[in-house]
């Protein structure tokens, strides 16, 4: 898809199950695959966005959908390609639930 929204995004949102010997496992189920922007954060832009972590790496953007965003927190994250973001903040910041910003560190 051409344009401002050109990465394919798949919003993940993280489950804990018990294994068989008692100890919980983290799983991620899909929620939705959406087109979405990419761009890297600046130290500068992470200082005055008042992101207090020094490790926020990009910002994520994609339009907004009340049937996936219901449910995301946090602890869900982004995967772009082979690439896996976790959520730091989701912003609405016009309010007008069209777009949603999403504030995130890249974890290898």
């Amino acid at each position: 898809m051409p344009g401002k929204y050109r990465h394919r995004a798949t919003l993940q949102q993280r489950a804990t199950t018990v294994d068989s010997y008692g100890e919980d496992v983290r799983t991620y189920t899909t929620l939705a695959k959406v087109w979405a922007t990419l761009e890297a954060v600046t130290a500068r832009e992470a200082f005055e966005s008042q992101q207090v972590q020094a490790d926020v790496t990009h910002r994520i953007k994609f339009r907004f959908a009340e049937a996936y965003l219901s449910g995301m927190n946090p602890e869900d994250r982004i995967v772009i390609d082979s690439r896996t973001f976790e959520i730091v903040s989701l912003l609405d910041r016009q309010g007008r639930e069209r777009e949603i910003e999403v504030i995130a560190v890249e974890r290898q």
